[in-house]
């Protein structure tokens, strides 16, 4: 009989970064977390009810994204805001987008060009994440 073929070696363990999934931990008020999609850096900025301050952690959480984004001209960043399901669905369509500004506004203080920045308003605007802070948010990602 044909000897059996080698079992392959198992796969590295991925490094040890959020994921950049629906299981990440939202901190309860403002705050990011920075994290991986497809091999790029990407933030979560979240937000305190009601509020579109940017936590000042931003400019430390940012800089692996600043520097991609350094790194790769073809790069830019996409910056889309949601909110939680309490209140006004107009109010809250409009504090997405301001929190999607504060963020765009930081990003630039950090370094990043104004047009390698994007907003874009994602399909659904209200996020029934695993909490009502994990649906206060920014999602920033990188797109080529």
């Amino acid at each position: 009989p044909a000897p059996a073929a080698p079992v392959p070696a198992p796969a590295p363990a991925p490094a040890a970064t959020p994921p950049a999934t629906d299981s990440f931990t939202a901190p309860e008020g403002a705050g990011v977390l920075e994290g991986m999609l497809q091999d790029m850096p990407m933030l979560r900025v979240f937000f305190d009810s009601g509020k579109t301050e940017v936590a000042p952690e931003f400019a430390d959480k940012a800089k692996a994204l600043v520097a991609y984004l350094q790194g790769n001209p073809d790069a830019k960043a996409v910056i889309s805001g949601f909110n939680d399901p309490t209140g006004d669905p107009a109010k809250n369509a409009e504090l997405s987008k301001h929190r999607a500004e504060a963020v765009q506004t930081a990003l630039v203080a950090a370094g990043v060009p104004i047009e390698r920045t994007a907003l874009e308003k994602p399909a659904d605007t209200t996020d029934t994440g695993a909490s009502n802070a994990a649906s206060r948010r920014v999602d920033v990602v990188l797109r080529k």
